[in-house]
């Protein structure tokens, strides 16, 4: 038994870290959920529960990763609502309870509003009728919680090291609905800041939004654009301890970069950035070498606690996402990456983990190298912390591998509910020790080129799991033009393993293999007993649908009065249904009661027995 203390819970918008000391023996005994999952039975030690406050069912959360070594157990939360609390009891030997907020996605500017003009001047007062003319002058002259308001038109960059405070930030932001762009960079050290709806466009060595040695700043609503050839001409740059540092609902095109070969010229670039930040609803395309990455790999306080989801990363030359370095308690998901050398990467070392990539689709449909190497996910260099990758969807094209080692030692991989339909290996992890402690359980794995392997293993790996669907078609729609959605019939519809909070009741998902569900019929099954009387007898079942359609199902009872039959329906929401059994012979009938069910995500089977 485990004795928990030191509970620490780190905030996004939509997600919660959670870490806890521990002393004691972690357990030796599975519970079903670690069992089935081929997890550790350590991780059996700890259940952590959580609750919207105010509430009062307690959800169950997936397992912790134990890490042996700094004595502590860690994980996160999902699907949570910005700026509210979260009640998390974690239950060891001991109980602990906390409360965590998740942060504000909106903060308020409740201040001034002041005013830049192509036509202003900086003796001005900033008023709507006498503007500023330059973003030097109106970040020299505001203060917490003031809006500063940009007219059309093209401006030069500036220095902003004024800051807001955490409830009033300072705002600089286009006015209504008129075009403003910057054409030079953007360096921000200040804290609390939001720039809104600015688009930048410009040719420098160097990061065009540059964040340094800050807190808590926003860039959102914007089109950025660097047309610079050198390294690191990316268009937003995180730096030096910065932390929270929230990119949104922006497209970042790198152009310069013909051949895509410049090094390290992304669309978001981290140097010893520290963690918590968020990068969501991004378009990233042009020619990156990464749409999202840095450094350095083997700094343990790297993307700590930050989420990277909702991101379409296009034609990037090295990874399309690369999270790398620390890692703890980092999340992934619903990312795309098209035409990319590699969707994800961990090669240079995931540290300490645990970091989740789920539900992201990956279609290698062209290799910009032109040498053969383009894939999946893309790990190794002896990283030991924990990694989950579980459904997510890869297809390549001619030459491509799914999961490939870089160097040596890929370990503690944890990989469900996946589809990797590739040319050459679906698994290269070749090394003498790759695979150690990594479990693939219920992915489906497939080649189409018969001189390579199915999966090349570590001839010397231990405590690996291998229990998949091998070379099975996924029945993708249409891979080659990127369409990983899954056509009707395919072997990946509800085979997935449950997975708590990911594909259970509790979140937004069912259990289709892969990242992109079924989304034709919804299964339900009717079953039930007819009562005494002659058989065989018919049974006729009228369901009433949510949109006021009637439809019926017919079949006929077993030699012990048993029936049961499916009903596929498109439609979820409220149902109801009775069934009618008829005697063939005698034409005696008798009725079931109506039953009231709900059609969901998840198939489900329904009792209609008939008195």
């Amino acid at each position: 038994m485990v004795t928990l203390s030191n509970p620490v819970g780190t905030p996004t918008f939509e997600c919660i870290g959670v870490r806890v000391d521990y002393s004691g023996t972690p357990s030796t005994t599975h519970t079903s959920i670690t069992s089935s999952l081929g997890l550790p039975a350590a991780e059996s030690s700890v259940i952590m529960e959580y609750r919207e406050e105010g509430t009062v069912r307690w959800i169950t959360a997936f397992p912790m990763y134990c890490d042996t070594v700094n004595k502590e157990f860690r994980g996160s939360l999902f699907w949570l609502k910005p700026k509210t609390t979260y009640d998390i009891m974690l239950t060891g030997s001991n109980i602990v309870t906390f409360a965590v907020t998740t942060r504000d996605d909106n903060p308020p500017s409740n201040g001034r509003s002041f005013y830049v003009s192509k036509s202003g001047n900086d003796s001005n007062d900033g008023s709507v009728s006498t503007p500023w003319a330059t973003l030097t002058k109106a970040s020299a002259s505001v203060q917490a919680g003031d809006t500063v308001y940009f007219r059309a038109g093209n401006y030069a960059g500036g220095i902003i090291n004024v800051s807001g405070v955490m409830n009033n930030y300072i705002t600089f932001r286009n006015y209504e609905s008129e075009k403003v762009t910057f054409n030079s960079q953007v360096y921000i050290t200040g804290s609390y800041v939001r720039f809104r709806g600015i688009d930048a466009s410009a040719s420098i060595p160097n990061y065009i939004y540059y964040f340094e040695n800050n807190n808590d700043c926003f860039l959102e609503d914007c089109h950025v654009s660097n047309l610079g050839t050198s390294s690191y001409s990316s268009c937003v740059g995180i730096y030096n301890g910065s932390q929270r540092i929230t990119v949104q609902r922006c497209q970042l095109t790198v152009t310069g970069n013909p051949n895509g070969d410049i090094e390290d010229k992304n669309g978001i670039y981290y140097w010893k950035a520290g963690g918590n930040h968020v990068f969501r609803d991004l378009t990233i395309n042009g020619m990156p070498w990464d749409g999202i990455g840095g450094g350095p790999e083997d700094d343990a306080n790297t993307l700590n606690d930050s989420d990277i989801y909702r991101v379409k990363v296009t034609n990037a030359w090295d990874d399309g996402i690369q999270p790398e370095g620390g890692v703890i308690n980092t999340r992934c998901w619903s990312n795309t990456v098209r035409s990319s050398m590699l969707g994800y990467t961990d090669a240079c070392q995931n540290l300490q983990g645990p970091l989740y990539i789920f539900r992201s689709d990956i279609c290698a449909d062209k290799n910009n190298r032109g040498d053969g190497n383009n894939g999946c996910l893309g790990s190794g260099n002896g990283g030991e912390g924990r990694v989950y990758y579980f459904h997510n969807s890869f297809w390549g094209m001619e030459g491509s591998i799914g999961f490939s080692a870089k160097n040596y030692g890929v370990f503690n991989h944890m990989c469900w509910n996946n589809i990797v339909d590739t040319d050459r290996y679906a698994i290269e992890w070749g090394h003498e020790p790759d695979g150690t402690n990594c479990t693939f359980r219920k992915n489906i794995l497939r080649h189409r080129n018969t001189n390579y392997d199915l999966i090349k293993w570590g001839n010397s790996a231990t405590n690996y799991i291998l229990d998949n669907l091998e070379d099975v078609d996924p029945k993708f729609t249409n891979p080659s033009q990127g369409d990983l959605s899954l056509q009707s019939g395919s072997p990946a519809i509800n085979a997935g393993l449950i997975l708590p909070t990911f594909n259970d009741a509790d979140s937004p998902y069912n259990t289709d293999i892969g990242a992109i569900e079924y989304k034709g019929e919804k299964m339900v099954t009717f079953t039930g007993t007819v009562s005494a009387q002659s058989t065989p007898r018919q049974v006729t079942i009228q369901v009433n649908k949510p949109s006021g359609g009637i439809d019926t199902v017919s079949t006929t009872t077993d030699s012990n009065r048993n029936f049961s039959v499916q009903y596929n329906t498109s439609l979820v929401g409220s149902y109801s249904a009775q069934a009618t059994a008829s005697e063939d012979t005698q034409y005696l009938s008798s009725t079931s009661p109506i039953v009231n069910f709900t059609v969901s995500k998840q198939p489900s089977t329904i009792t209609l027995n008939v008195v």
